[in-house]
């Protein structure tokens, strides 16, 4: 995140009421750094609501959002892993099967 999307995240986190020791919280933690400005919104609502509804301190819940998308990416990159490896091995067996043949 670059110095100048600082104000607009701050808005961001007054209107959907994330305390700014929540927020800074969240900024050390990491949570912005890879993020897009969309992604935002989504994190401070979860955010705000392990705090409200599950009694979960700032810096736990900005851990909880970070870990959670990242679990996200992992499964995501884990999947594609699965259909490269199906797809190779199809190849494999097609080409071991055709080399008997010949």
């Amino acid at each position: 995140m670059n110095q100048s999307d600082l104000p607009r995240l701050r808005r961001l986190a007054r209107e959907l009421g994330v305390p700014p020791a929540a927020l800074r919280d969240a900024l050390e933690c990491g949570l912005f750094e890879d993020e897009s400005q969309a992604a935002w919104a989504t994190d401070l609502r979860h955010m705000r609501r392990m705090m409200d509804h599950l009694g979960v301190n700032a810096p736990g819940a900005a851990l909880l959002v970070r870990m959670n998308r990242e679990l996200q990416t992992m499964q995501r990159r884990l999947a594609q892993l699965d259909r490269l490896e199906a797809q190779w091995l199809d190849e494999v067996e097609d080409g071991f099967w055709y080399d008997l043949l010949s």
